[in-house]
């Protein structure tokens, strides 16, 4: 039988998500040397980007690119919401725009998940289009986005930020932003890539960020109930896309 492939990331949602990861990077290369400058391997990655004033300047950059990509996506899931309400669209669990909010669901799915990995049920639970890790992901991204985004204005453009606020805001800001990439690093290294590319079904890589697609089982295993959601559409004639 010929493999049949669900498209779950548009090209749109797959670049919002290439640029996030690329600059996230490219941010902690030309960032952590400032916190770690006694660190040699540091000193190192910095005189690959040309020195301290080279970094310095790329940093402000990709930092900016950044914070485009993230009120890119805050546009691009607001024209959502509001188109299919426009629309009054009655398939909004097919919608990433709606389906990645936090709901009740995800604290049930979450019990049953534990009681199956400690052999107390039989099945694992019935996920939708995201799961609760996925949206996690999602909503720790939106979370480390703010933080760094606002600290990094007040540390670009202190002399602005001091006219308004307080001088403290600085110091504050710094601290901040410094910690903040601790626990970012943490995140992508640890949750992000175990869930997403080291389980054994993916390692070394998933490929579903660069084509959006998974597979039939792949579907049916991680994302049951999108499936059948999925099955029901497809038998009453809709499109069979998720």
């Amino acid at each position: 039988m010929e493999q049949k492939y669900y498209q779950r990331f548009n090209l749109f949602e797959r670049w919002q998500h290439g640029i996030l990861f690329t600059t996230v990077i490219l941010l902690i290369l030309t960032g952590f040397p400032l916190r770690y400058y006694d660190v040699p391997f540091w000193r190192w990655v910095y005189s690959l980007f040309g020195g301290l004033e080279v970094a310095r300047v790329l940093h402000r950059i990709f930092g900016i690119i950044l914070i485009a990509d993230f009120f890119a996506n805050v546009y691009y899931i607001t024209r959502k919401v509001l188109v299919a309400r426009a629309k009054k669209a009655m398939q909004w669990e097919f919608d990433p725009a709606f389906t990645i909010l936090p709901t009740l669901k995800d604290f049930v799915d979450l019990y049953h998940n534990l009681l199956y990995m400690f052999w107390l049920r039989k099945e694992p639970p019935h996920f939708a289009k995201f799961n609760y890790m996925e949206k996690f992901d999602y909503w720790a991204v939106w979370w480390g986005m703010v933080i760094m985004g606002v600290t990094g204005v007040c540390m670009f453009l202190p002399t602005v930020v001091t006219y308004i606020l307080p001088g403290q805001i600085l110091p504050i800001s710094m601290i901040a932003h410094s910690d903040e990439v601790i626990l970012i690093v943490l995140v992508i290294f640890i949750w992000h890539f175990y869930h997403v590319h080291f389980r054994p079904r993916y390692f070394p890589i998933n490929l579903s960020f660069w084509h959006g697609k998974l597979t039939r089982e792949e579907m049916m295993e991680e994302h049951g109930a999108e499936y059948d959601a999925i099955l029901k559409r497809e038998a009453q004639g809709g499109n069979s896309d998720g």
